[in-house]
């Protein structure tokens, strides 16, 4: 997608948080996000993982910073 040269128009994104981000933690944006993060996570299905949740937001932190 950053290759698209619709990118250079973009000021900003605004992200809700999906679990399938933990995959994709390498990225880096061609523009500015802000992340938004539920205050905690109710596990809704068995294959919710808790632990795995907490490093996403670590790395994530991490890297905003």
């Amino acid at each position: 997608m950053s290759a698209h040269p619709a990118i250079k128009t973009i000021v900003k994104g605004i992200c809700f948080y999906s679990s399938q981000i933990r995959h994709h933690t390498e990225l880096n944006p061609a523009f500015e996000i802000e992340l938004i993060f539920p205050h905690y996570e109710q596990p809704h299905s068995s294959n919710f993982n808790q632990r795995a949740y907490d490093e996403t937001l670590t790395v994530l932190s991490n890297k905003l910073i």
